[in-house]
């Protein structure tokens, strides 16, 4: 009996975390929350920078060229020629490496020599990926010639003609639409071929849909990789939150721009292969859906940033919702199917006491 104390007591722990969460929630959403689930926010806080103009397009005159910013660490050296294949002749390819050791790297440095255009910046350590993505949208605006950015991680791989056809799609929503912000592809998850989803807000309810063909979907959220902008869009507003690290980094973004008053948009035929976690598996929820299985780290990451996403008060009330059963479903399926719950379960409260201590950057 004495063997299951610490698994109870994590357990009990856990539990706690997670009604401190619910509480948390609701007590930063504030009175009136039922008539407040809309998807529009109601303000962007103070400490952010506001865009100067909701009309940027990456489809200038002036900066002609198109650019793939990638941020690796670590990278599969395979997966990253792939992905640099699916860009498009005369694109510049930026990768950013955030960390990688001189050793690891050898092999991804032989590998570049066979592509031109290819410029590398290596940082020193391992800061994160939204600060790695900043640095690469930093240099890009040294060039002066680049309009629009394609973001990429490291382990995702556009299927043929992808780029060409989100490309086109962000030009003609440019035409249509003066507020245009970002586009992104349809992402399908290698080892089940399910694809991620688009999240949008029907009815005041946070949501998936999965269309593989039609016209542009208006979303709430985009995923980082496989976003394409107009470079300047991305300056004006400040570049990526930093004090998150990794995770999450992508939903702030999307609810900057869209507090701002950009529009973000799926683009159904764009399609890219994109891998999350350490594995995944194929669930039925309302659908089959695509279930991340990721470590012990990055769920702690996860956890906190959550919590620090729903303390601010232009992340939409409908988020903050769906955030609190999405992180309660997580610590469910870990203690249900994960060979290390203990682990997560652990690292998951960690990341719910970290988010409500405030705790930035890289955990340490």
């Amino acid at each position: 009996m004495r063997s299951m104390d610490f698994p109870l007591k994590l357990l009990w722990c856990a539990g706690q975390m997670l009604k401190s969460l619910r509480e948390q929630f609701f007590q930063c959403a504030g009175p009136g929350i039922e008539s407040r689930l809309g998807w529009r926010s109601t303000g962007i806080s103070e400490r952010l920078p506001t865009s100067e103009s909701s009309k940027m397009s990456c489809v200038s005159r002036d900066r002609p060229m198109f650019a793939s910013l990638t941020a690796t660490y670590y990278p599969n050296s395979e997966i990253l020629r792939r992905q640099l294949c699916a860009i498009p002749d005369g694109w510049i390819r930026l990768i950013v490496d955030d960390g990688t050791s001189d050793m690891a790297w050898r092999d991804i440095a032989r590998m570049l020599r066979a592509f031109d255009r290819v410029e590398v910046i290596r940082l020193p350590r391992n800061i994160g990926l939204a600060a790695a993505q900043n640095a690469g949208l930093r240099q890009l605006k040294k060039r002066e010639d680049v309009g629009c950015v394609l973001l990429l991680d490291q382990d995702t791989e556009p299927r043929e003609h992808a780029v060409e056809l989100l490309v086109s799609a962000y030009r003609e929503l440019a035409d249509a639409f003066p507020n245009v912000g970002a586009v992104g592809p349809a992402l399908i998850d290698p080892a089940t071929d399910v694809h991620h989803g688009f999240h949008v807000v029907r009815r005041g309810v946070w949501k998936r849909i999965s269309p593989l063909s039609g016209p542009p979907v208006p979303c709430a959220t985009l995923n980082g990789s496989g976003t394409l902008m107009a470079l300047d869009t991305a300056i004006s507003l400040g570049g990526m939150d930093e004090t998150l690290f990794i995770d999450m980094v992508d939903a702030e973004w999307s609810f900057r721009m869209s507090a701002n008053g950009f529009g973000l948009y799926g683009v159904p035929g764009s399609q890219f292969l994109h891998r999350m976690g350490v594995e995944t598996s194929r669930i039925w929820l309302f659908g089959w859906r695509v279930w991340p299985r990721r470590s012990p780290i990055r769920n702690r990451y996860v956890f906190r940033n959550s919590i620090k996403l729903m303390r601010r008060n232009y992340v939409p009330a409908v988020w903050k919702v769906w955030a609190v059963i999405k992180l309660s479903l997580s610590f469910v399926v870990a203690l249900m199917t994960d060979p290390d719950r203990w682990k997560q379960l652990a690292s998951m409260a960690a990341g719910v006491v970290d988010g409500l201590r405030r705790i930035d950057g890289k955990v340490t």
